[in-house]
């Protein structure tokens, strides 16, 4: 993981470049599966709903928590009068002794940054969260430019989150490709016509592989540190 790669080929020279690279964060950079399985199995407990399974959470990957306690409002019954307040509350419930960096991860964005591409972290998560994870793994020496849920009206699979995280960094869209792990993340990229490469760290290939065509990822890799050598193949 030290060498840098060339990115220019020539049979690359005729199309859109990719320029940047805009990355989830839950599920792709940092592993929080079972601390948010474990928040919401809490949060519905205080709020006398005893069985959350993880089915029900994987039904809900990529989505936001404010409009998760909309969701489970209607199929749970869940009694949520102040979204902000529960929004908050469910989040102060996250241990975070259960999160951590994937492997590679650090290693393959310093590799990404020294090759010049622009790099974006676009997340789900409230402010708050992001600010932590920022500071807990200083992701302020790799990012270029960073998009919360307090930042979008619509969640994932609608492709705002991306739209946005294009605009600060001033790249077109064509020139862009999202990293994720979630298939309605995957449909967001797609629909904010960017590339998309899927991650299995929450899915398992076949999931993506039996996505709608206009929706599929244009690669699907098992480890975020095969993308340095990835991110070509897109412009071939």
């Amino acid at each position: 993981m030290t060498n840098s790669v060339n990115y220019l080929d020539k049979k690359s020279l005729n199309k859109p470049l990719i320029k940047a690279i805009i990355f989830d964060m839950d599920g792709v950079l940092i592993d929080t599966f079972e601390a948010h399985f474990h928040a919401w199995q809490k949060f519905m407990k205080h709020k006398g709903i005893s069985k959350f399974e993880r089915r029900n959470y994987l039904e809900s990957i990529g989505m936001q928590t404010r409009e998760l306690l909309l969701k489970y409002k209607n199929s749970f019954g869940l009694n949520t009068e102040n979204i902000e307040k529960d929004t908050l509350l469910k989040e102060s419930m996250i241990d975070i002794s259960e999160i951590s960096l994937y492997p590679h991860v650090k290693e393959t964005l310093d590799i990404l940054k020294n090759n010049g591409f622009k790099l974006a972290l676009a997340t789900s998560a409230i402010g708050v969260d992001l600010k932590d994870r920022v500071e807990r793994y200083n992701f302020n020496e790799n990012f270029d430019a960073f998009v919360c849920s307090d930042e979008v009206k619509f969640s994932k699979p609608h492709p705002e989150i991306f739209l946005k995280a294009a605009k600060k960094l001033k790249i077109s869209l064509d020139k862009c490709v999202v990293i994720e792990d979630a298939i309605t993340g995957i449909i967001a990229a797609k629909k904010a016509g960017m590339k998309a490469i899927a991650l299995t760290t929450t899915f398992p290939k076949h999931k993506f592989e039996e996505m709608d065509k206009q929706f599929k990822p244009d690669l699907i890799l098992n480890d975020i540190a095969e993308l340095p050598k990835a991110i070509p193949l897109l412009n071939c």
